[in-house]
């Protein structure tokens, strides 16, 4: 159970580094990226990976998952644009 958090404390931390404001300053690591939904896919593609890397290094996972790291990068892409367009149309109605 330990081995999990500190995967799981390790990926966040990851993350949260390459994310706006995080280590690699107020844009992040994919700052170039015109679309916050793009952006917010990759930056799950890459938390998935780190996540899944050290789950398969450390032996708590039997292989890399490719297709979770594909899956985990369209839902976070999928998601903030969902949440874009709520906010949207929440501001709208108000």
């Amino acid at each position: 159970m330990l081995e999990i958090t500190i995967v799981s404390a390790l990926s966040a931390g990851v993350s949260a580094g390459i994310g706006p404001d995080g280590l690699l300053g107020n844009s992040g690591l994919f700052g170039g990226v015109k679309s916050a939904a793009v952006q917010e896919g990759l930056r799950g593609a890459v938390g998935s990976a780190v996540n899944h890397g050290i789950a398969t290094a450390t032996g708590l996972q039997d292989k890399f998952s490719f297709a979770g790291v594909a899956a985990a990068g369209v839902a976070a892409g999928v998601e903030q644009e969902d949440w874009r367009r709520s906010k949207v149309r929440t501001w709208v109605v108000v």
